[in-house]
């Protein structure tokens, strides 16, 4: 499966791959990003007066973003303050959770508690569509996705992958009930950024304001496998074709302590690459093994559970618990990290940023 999806990947990246020189600013627009960043630096410069300020920064992985979990609880159990959360991938997904209040207990029953089946599919229960559709599912035999707006007209989903994402997309918004109209993701609970990467340009998208669902959608939208997000003339894709591991961008905004969770599959060794899935996985690493390398060197302390058995896919029951258990081991492999880190901020613990969370509408019905 790994090596169909590298196929696919390369596919779609062979026409802009030329244009892939490295990109180390924070984003495409540089001069929003540039103040926004600035913003946030002064906060956290606020912050600083008191304490050295921290950054949760989350890599990209797919099911293996399982183990963020575990830094996370670790983090809460030791009280240490969250000042920014930056992630990719999956680690957008989760830490896009965790900045809108979900704690890691929390957050824990919402991976092992999803039906994934459901969610890597676009198969919706009739339940959940629209009288419409219900009546269109009733007098035809077949109906083709053309696109769907998300959230508005110019936010359209390409019919160009595997998956629409239509129920991933539920799923976050059902999970960020009560921050769909925030603007600025730097006034959520606990600051947050995520990153896309966009096709035309060949440049990463750092998503720090704007729709909070659809940054969350386009960070994790893994070419093939998830239809990319066009809007704002971009075509978004995973992030992690541009930065896997934006610890980078932390620093850059204003991060003394950098705790990063790096869940990626490392390249091939020489014995590894036989064949011609191997070589278009490789050329990926290639494409951004640079960014990657200079996120590793950012972080201040760098997590990186054994993963080896799984992958991006291994979204069964049985793995999700496993790769919890392999980001536990990670934890108290890096205790005295976590020692030094909690006694360089217990002067003023625990930022107290989570002013108020967002609902879970699964549970928490809104009307």
């Amino acid at each position: 499966m790994r090596k169909i999806i590298s196929a696919a990947l390369a596919l779609l990246l062979l026409a802009p791959v030329c244009a892939l020189s490295q990109e180390y600013s924070y984003g495409m627009d540089a001069k929003r990003d540039t103040a926004a960043f600035r913003s946030m630096r002064k906060r956290m410069a606020v912050i600083r007066k008191k304490r050295p300020t921290v950054a949760l920064v989350l890599s990209g992985g797919g099911a293996k973003g399982a183990a963020h979990i575990s830094v996370i609880k670790e983090i809460e159990r030791r009280g240490i303050p969250v000042d920014l959360v930056v992630g990719t991938s999956i680690g957008g997904l989760v830490g896009g959770l965790y900045a809108c209040g979900y704690d890691g207990s929390e957050l824990e029953a919402i991976m092992t508690g999803m039906d994934w089946d459901k969610v890597m599919n676009d198969d919706p229960s009739r339940l959940e569509l629209s009288m419409q559709r219900r009546a269109d599912a009733s007098t035809y035999q077949f109906i083709t996705p053309v696109g769907r707006t998300l959230p508005t007209d110019k936010d359209r989903l390409l019919p160009s992958g595997l998956l629409q994402g239509q129920n991933v997309s539920d799923v976050i918004s059902s999970l960020t009930v009560g921050f769909h109209g925030e603007r600025d993701f730097f006034k959520l609970p606990i600051p947050f950024a995520c990153v896309a990467a966009d096709m035309v340009s060949a440049k990463a998208k750092v998503w720090h304001s704007g729709d909070l669902c659809t940054a969350m959608r386009t960070t994790m939208s893994i070419p093939f496998l998830f239809a990319p997000v066009k809007t704002d003339g971009m075509v978004l894709v995973d992030g992690g074709m541009r930065n896997n591991y934006p610890a980078g961008i932390a620093k850059s905004l204003g991060a003394d302590i950098v705790i990063g969770v790096d869940i990626s599959t490392p390249g091939y060794d020489f014995d590894e690459i036989d064949d011609m899935g191997d070589i278009i996985y490789q050329t990926l690493d290639v494409l951004g093994r640079e960014s990657y390398e200079k996120g590793v060197e950012s972080a201040d302390i760098n997590i990186k559970p054994d993963l080896n058995g799984y992958t991006l896919l291994s979204f069964d029951s049985e793995s999700i618990l496993a790769i919890m258990e392999r980001g536990d081991s990670a934890v108290v492999a890096h205790k005295e990290d976590f020692d030094g880190v909690a006694v360089r901020v217990a002067r003023a613990g625990a930022s107290g940023t989570k002013s108020r969370k967002a609902v879970d509408f699964n549970k928490t019905p809104v009307l």
